[in-house]
């Protein structure tokens, strides 16, 4: 009876040391794997698989907090790429960023004074020596229906299984309102171009202006246009006419609290009287 037991518990020791031997084989093939996933890695970092996102990241922020934009607008990254707004401006001046070689400045978010005891806000100027282009930015998604004489036009969205429509302000007589109330600053001496611009992700359906100094356009195509018509009165300002604007319409740019507060209101009431 007691050798049956010894040969048991001799069986069992056995057993236990071979699944330890098993599970121990098993930890060392897994130490093992480690160590070559570790060592590839680090590898593939030190080539820049792992770096170059990061990398680019970097340096699309630090552009950012060197631009001009951030320069005059004092917004955090995070908050402009957030904001459709906001980045819509941001995208203009990026594509255009260029034209400060050559002596461009650039204006955002002007609160210019009306007659009405009122501002208008300008998204994005951009003073030239050929003169000077007032843009309106318009960062929407879908298909764009109207007619320069209309007073609101249609934004057509697909949502589902049917067609979301909002309406909004006609941005020529909006970037019109602008621009008189700019020239009320500046004067009328100078070429201005209105230049409306709607994102890529809208279809523009067959909408023109007859005014030949606006356009309505895609994102696309604003190098384009810019070009065109910085053709059309080359050298209409001098550099030091174009400082002396920029100067005057700068403090426009850094107004209080209070005066976008107003703003905001002015166009509430506006609406509701619409």
């Amino acid at each position: 009876m007691i050798r049956q037991i010894i040969v048991l518990l001799f069986y069992i020791s056995m057993k236990i040391l071979y699944v330890l031997f098993i599970i121990g084989i098993f930890y060392v093939l897994v130490k093992f794997i480690d160590l070559l996933t570790y060592t590839r890695t680090k590898r593939r970092y030190n080539l820049g698989y792992f770096t170059s996102r990061q990398s680019r990241t970097d340096n699309m922020y630090e552009e950012y907090y060197r631009s001009t934009y951030y320069l005059s607008t004092h917004l955090s990254f995070d908050a402009v790429i957030h904001d459709k707004g906001r980045y819509g401006e941001y995208m203009i001046f990026k594509d255009l960023q260029t034209y400060e070689n050559y002596g461009a400045r650039f204006l955002f978010n002007c609160y210019i004074p009306t007659q009405y005891n009122q501002t208008t806000e300008i998204d994005v100027i951009m003073l030239t020596l050929n003169g000077i282009f007032v843009f309106e930015s318009k960062n929407y998604r879908g298909w764009v229906y109207g007619h320069e004489k209309q007073k609101q036009w249609t934004l057509t969205i697909p949502a589902g299984n049917r067609i979301q429509k909002e309406h909004f302000y006609n941005p020529i007589m909006q970037n019109k309102s602008h621009i008189n109330a700019l020239k009320f600053i500046i004067g009328n001496n100078i070429p201005i171009y209105s230049i409306i611009v709607f994102s890529n992700n809208c279809r523009l359906k067959n909408i023109r202006a007859s005014d030949p100094m606006t356009e309505i356009l895609s994102f696309g195509y604003l190098k384009p246009i810019i070009h065109y018509f910085s053709k059309q009165k080359p050298n209409s300002l001098t550099q030091e006419t174009l400082i002396s604007i920029y100067n005057k319409l700068y403090p426009y740019t850094q107004v209080s609290e209070e005066v976008k507060r107003r703003h905001v209101e002015d166009i509430q009431t506006k609406k509701m009287r619409t």
